[in-house]
């Protein structure tokens, strides 16, 4: 049966409603550690570290739950896209795989808990599992127009993204099953770093400059997208950068410099302790760029309304 008529109003809502569902997985995270310290009298030293207190579930959902939004909500391009799965994809290893825990000082502990560490084995497995099925199902089941969703890009961009997905499956395959310990017990920080690095380029591709640019790889915005809109009113035309430009921009160069801080303070004598606020400042950073982002395409809508 083709449906031939719909409500708008239940895309539109669907829309919205992924990016708040964005916003409030954030805040659930950040409510972790406060829980913590409320009901337990002792704040962890790190977010992550929440996992080991009463506060676990908190973090553990609002971490998945983050995740998987990342994976279902649909970015304007096809580089943006594949952005938001990889992240999603390592965000939920980071939520499944808990940290090398720390003392209450901030000081990572000698020895790290072996149930712990075989408690991330099974989550590591299952999701590399079904990381797999989803990209067989996705690739060999599915009709591809469902699976594209209207991407424009040529076909260099799309060859390699499509080949990207099962090289980025294999590796993790390869690294886990080479090293199951090894992996279970320090894939918690590695990945999360690169997930916010990745987010802070889907930021960066937001702009006036990152849709540019991915104009010049052969990658544009899907119809009736904020970023075709954009592009349809000749910001890049006329090389102007709106507000929104300039948010997104500090974003994502915050995120980056935030990213690289946390690099250097681990690989320095920097006293312990510095993780949290690291952690709270990347998370924050990721709440308001889904809240401009939501607030730009509630505006863009209005305006089309009125046109």
């Amino acid at each position: 049966m083709v449906i031939e008529q719909y409500d708008s109003r239940e895309f539109t809502s669907t829309y919205f409603a992924l990016r708040v569902g964005l916003i409030a997985s954030c805040i659930f995270v950040l409510m972790a550690p406060t829980l913590a310290w409320i009901f337990q009298g002792d704040r962890p030293p790190s977010i992550s570290d929440s996992w080991y207190t009463d506060a676990r579930t908190v973090f553990v959902l609002g971490l998945a739950a983050g995740s998987a939004l990342l994976i279902v909500v649909r970015g304007d391009t096809l580089s943006e896209q594949t952005l938001l799965n990889v992240a999603g994809w390592l965000g939920l290893v980071v939520a499944g795989a808990a940290c090398w825990p720390k003392d209450g000082a901030g000081e990572s502990l000698p020895s790290y808990d072996p149930a712990v560490a075989e408690m991330n084995k099974y989550a590591i497995a299952a999701l590399l599992a079904t990381a797999t099925l989803v990209w067989v199902i996705g690739t060999f089941a599915l009709p591809q127009e469902l699976v594209g969703a209207g991407w424009h890009a040529n076909e260099t961009i799309t060859l390699s993204i499509q080949a990207a997905y099962p090289i980025l499956i294999g590796l993790g395959w390869i690294g886990f099953l080479r090293d199951r310990t090894g992996v279970a017990e320090h894939v918690h920080g590695p990945f999360a770093t690169v997930m916010f690095l990745l987010l802070a380029c889907v930021a960066l591709l937001r702009t006036s400059w990152g849709l540019r640019l991915l104009k010049l790889i052969g990658d544009t915005p899907v119809d009736g997208t904020v970023s075709e809109l954009k592009r349809g009113r000749e910001i890049l035309l006329a090389e102007k950068a709106d507000r929104y430009d300039w948010i997104y921009a500090v974003v994502a160069a915050s995120m980056m410099l935030v990213v690289i801080a946390a690099v250097i303070l681990m690989k320095s004598d920097a006293a312990p302790g510095w993780v949290i606020g690291v952690e709270t400042a990347l998370l924050v950073l990721f709440g308001v760029f889904w809240g401009v982002q939501t607030r730009e395409a509630w505006t863009q809508r209005a305006t089309a309304s009125e046109e």
